[in-house]
């Protein structure tokens, strides 16, 4: 498991409740926490800055969730 989908349960949320929340699309939330794909610059930003969280957190320096 992903510390970004770890956060996002440990939250209470569903993917489509962060994805409303950070503004972005509910399937790459999908995607980047499945590790399928990575994590565009905006994607991070817009979901570590929802969290209130450095982006290293989540993401590693390619933008593969960690």
């Amino acid at each position: 498991m992903t510390r970004l989908r770890a956060e996002r349960e440990r939250r209470g949320l569903s993917i489509a409740m962060l994805s409303h929340g950070a503004l972005v699309n509910p399937s790459v939330v999908s995607v980047v926490e499945r590790r399928i794909g990575v994590a565009s610059p905006k994607f991070r930003r817009a979901v570590s800055e929802y969290f209130g969280c450095p982006e290293k957190k989540f993401f590693d320096s390619k933008g593969f969730a960690v």
